[in-house]
């Protein structure tokens, strides 16, 4: 196997078995700013309930190990190109959100083809007169570039399916039941696709005014291209979530998972801590903050016959000075660790796999005009290893321009 060509990073797999808030898992609350200026974006086409808010970015790049090796990186340039559009709509107790764009990369001087991407994601939800709540999520995607928000690294096609239901069974208890599916395939064919089916409940009661303790179960069939059958997972968890507040949101879960492996020749059940973060804070006029994290057992993408437990711990924020400039910053740290020795392509011999990446990335905007934005990003990412040809560098930097009506 090209150990130098492979890295195992899947994040976000599966759906949360606590209970939080439908209409606030997993959104970001808005950023207010501070009126220094008469500069005032566009606010998009209304069409009675629906606003379409396109956009496009025309920039140019550079990135210094694309294929994140350790040795014989090397780097490559060029435009790129990308127009896309979000809506949203809300009518009565309906809600619609989502965005979909397409990016188209040019690398000059390099024997590689060009690099063409694209993804979708809706939300949709719905409230009863009698209290129920409905979500609906939908996230597809042909993503070559690195995701700061669920740690997912390797050039990929994902396909994701999540739905929620809760509803009060009491002024102070809720019940909810979540379904996902999940399915992601590797441009890269040296690793392994893997799909995923799931399903919790759980119940939560009313702990403050603003707060809910809740207690979860949770469950799920893993498959693997690298062997046949279903591994399975079974997880209780318990933690705290926050319910609608103007400043605060968050969800903290913990507990332990047990994970059934199908790959192994001696098959058994292994135990691993659980954890799911999710937090939003609104501290000021200018900043917010976000808080993100996740620890569960996973098959191995790069290794045949291989699991392990993957924990992640993402940091975000948001600062708008004034109505002209905005800097977005998030940093991720995702560690795996093998359940199995893996072949050392130095040695040759078997050798404990465990990878720590850490990842950075900063996006500055300055507002020229009521639809152009002047744009600067950058990001580093990192990977120490147990084994020295899983260890690479990188760092990308692009710039340009933002177009948004």
């Amino acid at each position: 196997m090209r150990m130098d060509l492979v890295r195992k990073h899947v994040f976000g797999r599966g759906v949360s078995c606590g209970l939080a808030l439908l209409a606030a898992g997993g959104m970001a609350l808005p950023l207010l700013a501070a009126p220094l200026d008469v500069v005032t974006p566009s606010g998009g086409l209304h069409f009675g309930d629906l606003t379409v808010s396109p956009f496009a970015d025309i920039l140019y790049f550079y990135d210094s190990n694309y294929d994140r090796v350790e040795a014989g990186a090397e780097g490559t340039q060029g435009p790129s190109l990308r127009a896309g559009f979000d809506f949203s709509y809300g009518g009565n107790r309906h809600k619609w959100e989502g965005q979909f764009w397409s990016q188209w990369e040019k690398y000059l001087g390099e024997d590689r083809l060009d690099n063409k991407q694209w993804r979708e994601t809706i939300r949709y939800m719905y409230e009863t007169p009698q209290g129920t709540l409905l979500r609906l999520d939908h996230y597809w995607g042909e993503i070559y570039q690195s995701d700061f928000d669920r740690g997912l690294w390797q050039d990929r096609r994902e396909f994701v399916l999540d739905t929620s239901v809760a509803h009060a069974v009491s002024p102070k208890t809720r019940l909810q039941m979540d379904i996902g599916f999940e399915d992601v395939q590797y441009k890269n064919p040296a690793l392994y696709d893997w799909r995923e089916y799931s399903a919790g409940l759980s119940m939560a009661r009313h702990f403050t005014p603003k707060s809910d303790i809740f207690l979860g179960l949770g469950a799920a069939l893993e498959s693997s291209e690298s062997y046949s059958g279903y591994s399975r997972s079974y997880r209780l968890n318990a933690g705290f979530a926050s319910r609608a507040t103007e400043r605060v949101t968050y969800r903290v879960a913990v507990g332990a998972e047990a994970f059934d492996f199908e790959g192994a020749a001696n098959e058994s059940v292994s135990w691993a801590p659980y954890y799911q973060l999710s937090a939003n804070w609104v501290a000021s006029r200018k900043w917010t903050w976000s808080l993100s994290g996740r620890g569960e057992h996973q098959n191995s993408e790069e290794s045949a016959g291989n699991y392990g437990v993957v924990y992640t711990l993402g940091l975000g924020a948001a600062y708008q000075p004034n109505r002209r400039m905005s800097v977005a910053m998030k940093a991720l740290w995702r560690r795996d660790e093998c359940e199995f020795p893996v072949p050392d392509p130095d040695s040759g011999n078997p050798a404990d796999s465990t990878d720590n990446e850490i990842g950075v990335r900063a996006d500055l905007a300055y507002r020229l005009s009521k639809y152009a934005s002047l744009r600067l990003g950058a990001e580093a990412v990192t990977q120490v290893s147990t084994i020295n040809a899983n260890e690479y560098d990188r760092f990308r930097v692009d710039m340009g321009l933002n177009f948004r009506y």
